[in-house]
C-alpha cells in the first residue's frame, strides 16, 4: 500500500490526472500508515505518498481555478477584446482572451444582442446567421474604419436554438485575419 501511495502521488501531481490520482494517494498513504502502525514497515513511502496526493490535489484545484480565472464569458467579452477563436461548430460560451500585442486569431469589434430570443420561436440557424451577419458587417466597418474583406474578415458566433430558447440571443463579431495567420496589434481604425 505505502508503494502504491507513493506511485499515486507522483503522479497525482500531473494536473490533468491530479484530483483522481491524488485522492486515491491519499486513501493509500492512509491504509500504508496504519498498516505501518502495526510493523509492516513503509511509512516513509506511505507518508511520502499522502503527502504528494495532498499536493496532487491541490495543484489540481489551483489550475481549474486558474483556468476559470483566465477565461472570458461571452457576456463579458469586450469590443477590443483579442482572443483566439473557436472552431465552427462549437458551442461556445468562454472565449480564451489574449494581449493585442502578441500573436492572436482575432478581435472582438462588436457584440449584441438579438430581442426576441426567447420571446419568439427561434428562426432557424439560417435566418439568424443572417440577421448576426448583417449587423456585424456594419458593426466591423465602424470599429475597423473599412468594409469587410478589404483587410480582414469576418468572423461572428451567433445563439444556438438551445441558447435562443433560454433567452439568450447574445452574439459577437470578431475581425480575422483572410489568411489565417496571426494578428499582432490591434484591427481598430
Amino acid at each position: 500500500m505505502a508503494i502504491a501511495a507513493l506511485v499515486l502521488g507522483i503522479l497525482g501531481l500531473v494536473p490533468c490526472f491530479g484530483a483522481i490520482l491524488g485522492i486515491l494517494a491519499i486513501i493509500f498513504g492512509v491504509i500504508g500508515l496504519k498498516r505501518a502502525k502495526r510493523g509492516s514497515g513503509g511509512k516513509g513511502m506511505a507518508m511520502a505518498g499522502l503527502i504528494l496526493g495532498i499536493l496532487g490535489v491541490l495543484v489540481t484545484i489551483v489550475t481549474v481555478v486558474a483556468l476559470a480565472i483566465a477565461a472570458e464569458s461571452l457576456d463579458d467579452a469586450k469590443v477590443g477584446t483579442c482572443m483566439r477563436v473557436p472552431e465552427e461548430g462549437n458551442e461556445l460560451s468562454q472565449i480564451d482572451a489574449q494581449p493585442c500585442d502578441e500573436p492572436h486569431e482575432g478581435e472582438v469589434v462588436g457584440k449584441g444582442n438579438l430581442i426576441a430570443a426567447g420571446d419568439e420561436a427561434y428562426p432557424g440557424a439560417d435566418e439568424v446567421a443572417a440577421d448576426v451577419e448583417a449587423s456585424c458587417a456594419r458593426k466591423f466597418e465602424a470599429y475597423v474604419d473599412e468594409p469587410v474583406g478589404q483587410t480582414y474578415d469576418l468572423f461572428y458566433i451567433y445563439p444556438s436554438e438551445d441558447a435562443w430558447e433560454g433567452g439568450d440571443g447574445g452574439y459577437l463579431c470578431i475581425a480575422t485575419s483572410p489568411a489565417g495567420d496571426d494578428l499582432t496589434d490591434s484591427v481598430k481604425g
